[in-house]
């Protein structure tokens, strides 16, 4: 089976997709507009404006479908390639599997008409969807009712799975200090990475915690002004992009998992902490609730920052069932976010389609 993936070629989530169909045998032909190591085909944008430049890159997958003949089509992102592969008209002649991620129907869609209009273009002119959550499903029905459509979560490799530690349960957290916490979310917006300087820059002023998040994203420069104001030099640590395998021995490192973010669905960096036996703290948001609860995670109030202090100290109380959060999320994790499995249930998707046709 041949393959025509579109994505953003700098995406760490596409890089191991296509690695992973690849190793299955699968001839992958990966078609970009953004620049990136193992794009195949870079799809040099036209103007500065990058929702213009998916709908212009339409005519060149057009030619790229004539040339390559692919057996399908994957587009990753409603708002933008599956957005692209619609106007192309491409469907018409092979079946277009359509990602959805959660950014393109809980943040694009809602930004305009016009971006709902996109959105609900891709969905319907797609032969099939595949979100990573129920709650994205339903979102995503909202806009496009008649959609065929699968949920299949992203997941952890095993890997990950063999970074969990049966010594990692038996922590008495009220005893180690500093507990170590990961922010794996880049200084985006939605991430909401200043609330958590402001909220816990006394536990780490005071070295109960420290915390290492990712060296980009557009909002870093005002999270450095706030971490000079915020925070004694040298307690908040940086990290920068990693090859999969060195991320995946860094993650083992690390006691807990922390998110504020304000919107989510499944996203893959929690099934991986739950996978490699971190604690998840995380906002208490409907994205998140299909994976985590009281039984498998400390909960906080988005926005609240006594809420998420109040989290954390819990975990440093030492009084937390840290041995059954850990049980249960490597258990919930096993079950549904294998990555192997979960690339397994994509590529029957993708056969089934084949045979079907368009």
């Amino acid at each position: 089976m041949k393959i025509l993936l579109l994505a953003d070629g700098r995406s760490l989530h596409a890089v191991r997709y296509q690695g992973e169909l690849q190793r299955r045998g699968l001839t992958v032909v990966f078609a970009s507009i953004e620049n990136g190591v193992t794009v195949d085909v870079p799809l040099r944008p036209m103007t500065g404006i990058r929702g213009l430049n998916y709908l212009l890159a339409a005519r060149k997958i057009r030619h790229l479908v004539e040339r390559e003949a692919p057996d399908i089509i994957d587009a990753h992102s409603a708002s933008g390639y599956g957005y692209t592969a619609a106007v192309a008209g491409v469907s018409e002649q092979v079946p277009v599997l359509l990602h959805c991620l959660g950014s393109d129907i809980l943040i694009s869609a809602k930004k305009s008409t016009y971006h709902r209009m996109r959105v609900g273009t891709a969905l319907e002119k797609s032969s099939h969807v595949i979100v990573d959550s129920h709650y994205l499903e339903a979102q995503a029905r909202a806009i496009a009712p008649s959609m065929k459509a699968d949920v299949v979560y992203w997941g952890a490799e095993d890997a990950v799975f063999d970074l969990h530690d049966a010594n990692r349960e038996l922590k008495d957290f009220s005893k180690v200090r500093p507990v170590k916490g990961l922010v794996p979310r880049p200084h985006e917006g939605v991430y909401n990475n200043q609330f958590i300087i402001r909220a816990l820059n006394g536990l780490i002023n005071k070295g109960k915690i420290t915390l290492t998040f990712p060296d980009w994203g557009t909002h870093r420069k005002e999270f450095d002004a706030l971490l000079g104001r915020e925070c004694h030099s040298g307690t908040v640590q940086m990290y920068s992009r990693l090859p999969r395998m060195d991320y995946i021995r860094y993650l083992g490192g690390f006691d807990m998992y922390l998110s504020a973010s304000q919107s989510d669905s499944s996203p893959a960096s929690l099934i991986e902490a739950m996978a490699a036996g971190l604690v998840p703290i995380v906002a208490d948001i409907p994205g998140v609730r299909e994976l985590v609860g009281p039984d498998n995670a400390l909960l906080f109030d988005p926005g609240n920052e006594r809420s998420l202090r109040k989290a954390v100290a819990e975990l440093l109380s030492g009084q937390t069932d840290v041995r059954k959060i850990i049980n249960n999320n490597r258990n919930l994790a096993l079950a549904q976010g294998r990555f192997s499995d979960n690339i397994d249930r994509t590529i029957a998707i993708m056969k089934q389609l084949v045979t079907d046709g368009c």
